[in-house]
């Protein structure tokens, strides 16, 4: 009953990928097998715990990455110096992310293509680095258990596919990504306004296309967001979404109200000295 109740443990841990109660499940199995006597699995649970300690150690590595290469381009999504570019070279020379061994792990997929995809575009390689956030977002759409236990991840995961799309002149793929984030439904404040911002990029993509009047349309419903919850979102994504309202406004002639928006712009840049809008 023991070893039972055991095998069930590990293997909803399996299915949830919680991986780190494995080793402990697996050491107690050594202890009742023991005492039974029976040691004709050993060599199976030996096998099958240095293979999760070797998961475990590549996560905790992946992690690490994420938070090394978030550091590095901030919320710029590209290299802004020498240094920056010779530091992201180097992430992506680590094992980890060079031997491509993304395994059958949701979690490992999720980083490594997040790691990719990311580094990718800081440098400039635009069409591999939407190889990886293409795959990303398949690999959440296969997984919509994991978008239920974190939609913010999805939502993030559109969004970056979205504004490379755009960058790439992609326009009805990009269009495709709007309607799917116009498809969730936020469970948060955070989730709303991430939304919200990434939803905006649509007039991004006409201001891209130089379809000027379809950008201005769009305007008063993304205003009327940002004055009713803008103290909740990131001054740098408003500053985004301030400079494509005064990109449309003097893309289709109306200089008066580009100027208005490039003063709200400006008067949200003092409040963080350090950001380039550029």
């Amino acid at each position: 009953q023991c070893l039972t109740l055991l095998r069930t443990a590990k293997r909803e841990a399996y299915k949830h990928e919680l991986w780190a109660p494995v080793p402990v499940i697996i050491r107690w199995q050594y202890v009742v097998l023991g005492r039974l006597g029976d040691g004709s699995t050993m060599p199976e649970l030996i096998a099958e715990e240095h293979q999760v300690l070797h998961r475990i150690k590549r996560l905790a590595r992946c992690k690490q990455l994420v938070s090394a290469i978030f550091k590095i381009i901030q919320n710029r999504e590209m290299v802004r110096s020498d240094a920056d570019r010779d530091a992201i070279q180097q992430l992506l020379s680590d094992p980890v992310v060079s031997s491509r061994e993304e395994g059958d792990s949701f979690e490992g997929k999720s980083y490594i293509y997040y790691i990719l995809s990311t580094a990718y575009r800081a440098t400039g390689e635009w069409k591999k680095s939407y190889e990886y956030r293409l795959r990303l977002v398949s690999l959440l759409e296969d997984n919509p258990a994991q978008i239920a236990r974190n939609k913010s991840r999805y939502i993030i995961a559109l969004g970056k596919l979205m504004t490379l799309q755009i960058d790439l002149r992609k326009e009805q793929e990009a269009l495709a990504t709007i309607a799917k984030l116009g498809w969730i439904r936020p469970g948060s404040k955070q989730q709303r306004w991430l939304l919200n911002s990434y939803r905006s990029g649509e007039i991004l993509l006409y201001n891209s296309l130089g379809k000027f009047e379809k950008g201005l349309a769009l305007i008063p419903e993304f205003w009327e967001w940002l004055e009713r919850e803008g103290r909740e979102i990131p001054p740098h994504m408003q500053i985004f979404i301030l400079y494509d309202f005064a990109y449309s406004c003097f893309g289709a002639g109306e200089y008066h109200d580009a100027l208005k928006w490039l003063n709200r712009l400006f008067n949200l840049c003092r409040a963080d000295m350090d950001y380039d809008i550029l």
